[in-house]
């Protein structure tokens, strides 16, 4: 496939060996000066391809978004600044997108301005999971704990007591003291 200007130059060229149904290949631009080729579900025919940038970072938050809470936003900071990204529902629903856009965790992001510097979800791919959350545990399942703990060390100091005869080694022990 090529792009021609209007004076029948080449102006971008690419060539795929397979097309995908109900999806379009657009072109992507990274940066300023970076652009790739992907498939995306926005079908462009007839039209302008959207454009579309890759953002890599941590995620802060999921939340519904302030202004709208009929749509969902990821706070992304980014090795530059913070972005907001509105997610549908069509892309990833509220329940999935609850598990898996946990704070810390690493993605990168494909996103189409929407306006300026309003951005919604394209598609997305975690590069590394949030490390695990501890635990909160509560003052009286620490407390359960404990006793637990102390309980099964009792028993089992009894056990090696009367085990050993320990209390008739200790009594002969002071008997033949005196």
């Amino acid at each position: 496939m090529r792009l021609f200007d209007f004076k029948k130059n080449t102006i971008n060229e690419i060539e795929y060996e397979e097309s995908k149904e109900n999806a379009s290949f657009s072109r992507i631009h990274i940066s300023s000066t970076d652009e790739i080729w992907e498939w995306t579900n926005d079908i462009t025919k007839g039209k302008k391809n959207p454009q579309y940038e890759i953002f890599t970072g941590n995620i802060q938050q999921f939340q519904k978004n302030p202004s709208n809470p009929e749509q969902n936003e990821l706070l992304l900071q980014t090795s530059i600044e913070k972005i907001a990204i509105f997610v549908s529902d069509s892309i990833v629903e509220t329940a999935l997108a609850k598990t898996l856009f946990v704070p810390e965790t690493k993605i990168k992001i494909i996103a189409q301005e929407k306006n300026q510097g309003n951005y919604e979800l394209k598609s997305f791919e975690i590069l590394k999971k949030a490390p695990p959350q501890k635990q909160k545990t509560s003052t009286a399942a620490t407390l359960i704990k404990w006793t637990l703990l102390l309980l099964a060390g009792g028993i089992c100091l009894k056990k090696i007591w009367f085990k050993n005869n320990l209390w008739e080694k200790i009594k002969a022990s002071v008997i033949s003291k005196k």
